[in-house]
């Protein structure tokens, strides 16, 4: 069911990854975000993007209007642009934004992401 996903910071030809990240990617839980991981060791798509490779996703049944989920995806990517580099460059995550994700503040969402990528060990 990959038609309504709408990941950012994406070039054509990555959709491969997003979905071999679906299929092999290993999951973290927090309270409002899903966190998938998986250690690539090849450039990513037919552009050859850098890694590490990020990814928001906001399903239209989590959240209806798009205005939100777009809100959600540009703050997941300054969330990730302002915290710099990762422990393992070469991985690909893709993050899920559940209900209830919009109603949080900027500082929490940040709270949750900084989790989520502790407990994935991708940062200190």
């Amino acid at each position: 069911n990959l038609a309504k996903i709408e990941p950012t910071f994406l070039k054509s030809g990555t959709k491969d990854v997003v979905e071999r990240v679906l299929r092999l990617g290993k999951s973290y839980f927090g309270d409002n975000i899903q966190l998938r991981c998986l250690k690539i060791d090849s450039p990513v798509g037919e552009a050859g993007g850098d890694l590490p490779f990020f990814a928001f996703v906001v399903s239209s049944k989590t959240e209806k209007l798009a205005v939100n989920r777009n809100l959600l995806k540009r703050r997941g990517g300054h969330i990730i642009r302002e915290l710099g580099d990762l422990k393992e460059p070469n991985t690909a995550c893709v993050f899920f934004f559940k209900k209830g994700a919009v109603s949080l503040i900027f500082d929490k969402l940040k709270e949750q992401i900084v989790f989520l990528l502790k407990k994935a060990k991708l940062k200190e």
